[in-house]
């Protein structure tokens, strides 16, 4: 069965929604929906959505909302998204060495761009994030 677009309004979009509007922040936003990526396959899938809609479905919504993540942490200022990132890791890291030992390779490109961003799009991605890490790691 093919499966068109989903619809802006459509119930999967809606479950995802729900989901995503309970992480608070823009890149842990980003992360999730980045971890739903399957990394052989570059389809995107989540096990309780497709026990309810069509995998077809999911994947679309889970590639749009990467990309409508990934745009929106762009339009961010530099600013602001140090403080998102800076919220993210309050609420999952304890202290600075863990954060250096878990999180620091984490933080990597890998896997959080879109695989439809554009060149432009990856390289402020990439030059944001270092960006950021530089000015928090020159403050321990």
């Amino acid at each position: 069965m093919t499966v068109g677009p989903a619809a802006p309004d459509s119930p999967c979009r809606e479950f995802f929604q729900s989901i995503l509007s309970r992480i608070s922040s823009h890149f842990g936003r980003l992360k999730y929906v980045a971890g739903l990526r399957h990394k052989e396959t570059g389809a995107y899938g989540h096990e309780e959505a497709e026990q309810t809609f069509d995998a077809g479905q999911v994947d679309e919504v889970l590639r749009r909302a990467h990309i409508e993540i990934f745009e929106a942490w762009l339009c961010l200022s530099l600013e602001e998204q140090a403080s998102d990132l800076a919220d993210y890791l309050r609420d999952h890291v304890q202290t600075a060495g863990e954060a250096d030992r878990a999180w620091k390779p984490q933080l990597s490109c890998a896997g959080l761009v879109p695989p439809t961003a554009l060149k432009t799009q990856q390289d402020l991605f990439r030059s944001d994030l270092e960006t950021i890490l530089k000015i928090f790691y020159r403050h321990e």
